[in-house]
Order: structure tokens, then sequence, then C-alpha cells
């Protein structure tokens, strides 16, 4: 399992950059938005890595 979720943050990190940059790293309310890179907890790379999972074929899905 941890092999599948280090494989999905190379598209999770790059979404979650291109989220910020398409909006100006602000919400919806205008709050800025936490980065991939964020100092603190860990968030942010598991709420992008979940997304990519959601959207993602799995290994399984390709057989």
């Amino acid at each position: 399992m941890a092999t599948l979720e280090n494989d999905l943050t190379k598209p999770a990190q790059p979404a979650c950059t291109a989220h910020g940059q398409s909006t100006g790293a602000r919400a919806y309310d205008g709050r800025p938005v936490p980065q991939w890179d964020e100092p603190g907890d860990d968030t942010i790379q598991r709420a992008w890595t979940a997304a990519a999972a959601a959207v993602l074929p799995t290994p399984r899905d390709e057989e």
C-alpha cells in the first residue's frame, strides 16, 4: 500500500500546484489555501493523494 500511495503522490503534487496557480492560491472565500510543501501536518498531501486515487486507474483496474 505504501508503494501505491507513493506512486500517487507523483500526480497529486502537480495537481495541488496547478490548483493553487489557477486560483491564485485562494479558496472560494478568498482565504489562502495550503500548499503541498507547507510545514505542519500532511493533510494537504493526503487529500490530494486521495483525489488522485479516486480518478486514476489502479493496477487492479488495468488487469
